[in-house]
């Protein structure tokens, strides 16, 4: 299994900086460990840029405030048999992470996060640890030839 953090202070240039990361992290672990011909490599790597960039500015976001003094945001990258697991987590107060849909209806400007997690991701689910808010991402890599 290898594992690698990323941590940042919470800014939103920040996590802009962290999902442009996490393509090249994710592609470079996935090298480390061997695995040939993941199936649809290019939407796996999407899939789970996506998903972690809308943890990452949710962390941000719902945070008490941005800044050099507070809590680091960290990202850390697993892989651990046939899954790839990412777990954003900060220091922000407990939240919501019910089962629900936005009221795309009324097209609200935010409140898709979550939403879209669920949906790229095989499995997404959230704890509280430490202190800490823990939303844990896991998605299947499937071999097969690209």
């Amino acid at each position: 299994m290898r594992i690698l953090e990323l941590s940042f202070i919470p800014t939103l240039d920040n996590a802009q900086w962290a999902t442009i990361a996490v393509r090249q992290i994710v592609e470079t672990l996935m090298k480390t460990v061997k695995v040939a011909g993941i199936e649809g490599m290019d939407k796996f790597l999407s899939e789970i840029e996506l998903a972690t960039g809308e943890a990452c500015v949710n962390s941000v976001k719902h945070g008490p405030e941005q800044g050099i003094d507070k809590i680091q945001v960290s990202v850390v990258f697993k892989e651990k048999y046939s899954n790839f697991i990412v777990t954003v987590s900060d220091g922000n107060k407990r939240y919501d992470f019910s089962d629900r849909e936005p009221d795309f209806d009324a097209l609200p400007e935010s409140g898709y996060g979550i939403y879209i997690m669920r949906n790229l991701m095989d499995k997404v689910s959230y704890q509280r640890e430490k202190g800490r808010n823990l939303v844990i991402m896991e998605k299947e890599i499937k071999q097969g030839e690209e």
